[in-house]
């Protein structure tokens, strides 16, 4: 019975799995224009804008229309309408349909087995800024890059690999958002295995909807952006490669932002994530370091498992706090100003433990950027991800990979590059002359 369900879940799911998503505030079908030549395909649909005329126009531009439901009444009368899908935003059952159906629930909610889902919380990707503008910073001594990376590689690391999740969080209210801010957040959750639902804030909206130049430009730029990571998506899917891991659960930090993952993405050292049910499995990777963020109490089965792990070799680090924050509640998705201080406390010392030694990948001269280090299914090519999350461009990187390669590609919104490659004692030097926003450098 259980299989059966699955089943027919991921049938009914399986129509928007290549959904290119963006919440659409308007009722007017003349708006639909600006989709056109962009690879956005599915258009969410709040109830003020429910009308069969922007319904109609919207499929024959072949677009699907998914409406936006907030209770049990509202989707009886979303289903009247003939939808392409349903997204429900809340945890209300689910009505009775065969349409596809997409849950959008608080981060402690998530079902983490659904063929797709998602959710609106999470934070805008950037570098935050305290007062006067000054640049904030991380207990990792980095620029304090806000990104919801790390709670999405752990969600990657823990679903199916054919299941697809959505971040469907709308702007920050007050903030003037520009088409290089909105790419950001889009890469930041592509390269980390999901789909951004792109929603425009009101200025830029009402902006773009009145043809105003500057904002119709930006809007040209997002759909540029878009299009990249559509053509880029093969290496955003490969999975993660790096010879730390991480062991982490939903109860023990995964679904929470700014954690030891975030951490660890800062300082550009590449991980892995390994849920406590699969330690066993952990040397069919190349892990030769695992990071236990939950020690297990002495002659547990994760006790066991650990010590056999060690005895194959492979170094285990323990933190050095005995913590649980468990799985977030209500509107909270971020640690408490306690917890920040108990987790800066534990990454002192594990930042001690972990010393310089290059897992895989090391970075230098990129302080406004993360990097994510993925491999090919068949192992011989690794895609290297790099964001700059700074309003302006970074010049001379330095990228040090493990292995034996001799040839690299950049890819980028404006073309391909060939970006100069020396070989050094532990493998390969990458120069990169120049990062504007975004570059996927595939080596092999």
């Amino acid at each position: 019975m259980i299989l059966a369900v699955t089943l027919l879940l991921s049938s009914v799911a399986a129509p928007l799995a290549d959904c290119v998503p963006a919440r659409w505030d308007a009722s007017d079908p003349g708006t639909l224009r600006l989709l056109k030549n962009t690879p956005i395909n599915c258009v969410l649909l709040e109830k003020a804008h429910w009308n069969e005329a922007f319904l109609k126009a919207a499929q024959e531009a072949g677009l699907r229309v998914l409406p936006v439901v907030r209770s049990a009444d509202e989707a009886s009368a979303a289903l009247a309408l003939k939808p392409s899908g349903l997204v429900l935003q809340g945890t209300f059952a689910a009505p009775s349909t065969a349409l596809p159906v997409v849950r959008i629930a608080p981060r402690g909610d998530l079902s983490l087995a659904a063929p797709i889902e998602g959710t609106a919380q999470g934070l805008w990707p950037g570098i935050r800024a305290e007062s006067e503008g000054m640049t904030a910073a991380l207990p990792t001594g980095a620029p304090w890059i806000e990104t919801n990376g790390g709670f999405l590689r752990f969600v990657r690391a823990v679903l199916p690999a054919e299941s697809v999740f959505w971040m469907a969080m709308r702007p920050p209210a007050g903030q003037a958002l520009r088409g290089r801010n909105y790419f950001q957040a889009l890469a930041d959750a592509n390269f980390n295995g999901a789909a951004w639902v792109l929603a425009l804030d009101e200025d830029f909206r009402e902006g773009l909807f009145a043809g105003d130049e500057r904002f119709v430009n930006e809007w040209h730029q997002i759909a540029r952006g878009l299009r990249f990571l559509a053509e880029a998506g093969e290496y955003a899917r490969w999975r993660e490669h790096g010879s730390l891991a991480l062991i982490q659960d939903s109860d023990t930090g995964g679904l929470f932002s700014g954690g030891f993952l975030d951490m660890l993405a800062a300082r550009h050292i590449p991980a892995t994530i390994t849920p406590s049910a699969r330690i066993a499995t952990t040397t069919k990777v190349n892990t030769q370091v695992l990071l236990n963020t939950d020690p297990a109490p002495e002659g547990s089965d994760r006790k066991k498992q650990l010590l056999d792990l060690a005895k194959k070799g492979i170094t285990i680090f323990n933190s050095p706090l005995d913590w649980n924050p468990g799985r977030p509640g209500g509107d909270a998705f971020t640690f408490l100003e306690g917890d920040v201080k108990v987790l800066a406390d534990a990454w002192r010392e594990i930042n001690s433990m972990l010393g310089r030694r290059n897992f895989g990948l090391r970075v230098f001269g990129a302080p406004s950027t993360l990097s994510n280090l993925k491999v090919s299914p068949d192992g011989k090519k690794l895609a290297i991800h790099l964001l700059n999350y700074s309003d302006y461009p970074v010049q001379d990187i330095s990228l040090h990979l493990l292995g034996k390669f001799t040839k690299a590609r950049m890819l980028t919104p404006t073309g391909e590059s060939t970006p100069a490659v020396y070989p050094i004692e532990e493998g390969i030097e990458i120069e990169v002359a120049r990062l504007a926003d975004v570059a996927v450098i595939v080596v092999e």
